[in-house]
């Protein structure tokens, strides 16, 4: 059966000084370099979270103020809207202006040639009038009439 001596022990003894020496040589590096790698890539976790904290932080307030440079950006185009609008409504107003007075101005221009025109037809519708009777009676005859019911009478037949 089974038989104590001392090989068994010596073996016993041997085996127990190999493992001593593999845990020694081989699992405890294993284990330290396992256990180094494992704090690292807690602490990298920890980081990392402290970092996306911050970044949060950074990210709010730059979403922040490209809110305001927005909302200032919108002010300042609404300001130069409103500006650009009154300008233009200046301007508008004295191109209006200035038609006006260049169309009262035809106006009286007009009112004038036409007083002048219509002198001038007074005449000659006299001339004609005494021309038409003449032929009308056969002999030479002067037709006295009114320049101004003349002049009326041009001015209603105008229109």
């Amino acid at each position: 059966m089974f038989e104590l001596n001392l090989t068994c022990a010596l073996f016993v003894v041997s085996f127990l000084l190999f493992m001593l020496a593999l845990n020694e040589l081989f699992l405890k590096p294993v284990g330290d370099v396992i256990e180094k790698r494992q704090s690292r890539i807690s602490n990298d976790l920890a980081s990392a979270r402290e970092l996306r904290d911050e970044a949060s932080v950074e990210l709010a307030k730059y979403e922040k103020q490209l809110s305001s440079v927005r909302d200032e950006a919108r002010q300042v185009i609404a300001d130069l809207v409103a500006q650009s609008q009154s300008e233009r409504a200046l301007k508008m107003a004295k191109i209006e202006k200035e038609g006006r007075t260049k169309l009262d101005t035809a106006h009286k221009e007009l009112a004038g040639e036409r007083t002048n025109l219509i002198t001038a037809l007074v005449e000659e519708e006299k001339a004609l009038v005494s021309n038409i009777v003449s032929k009308l009676l056969g002999k030479s005859t002067s037709v006295d009439l009114d320049s101004e019911s003349v002049k009326k009478a041009l001015v209603q037949g105008g229109k």
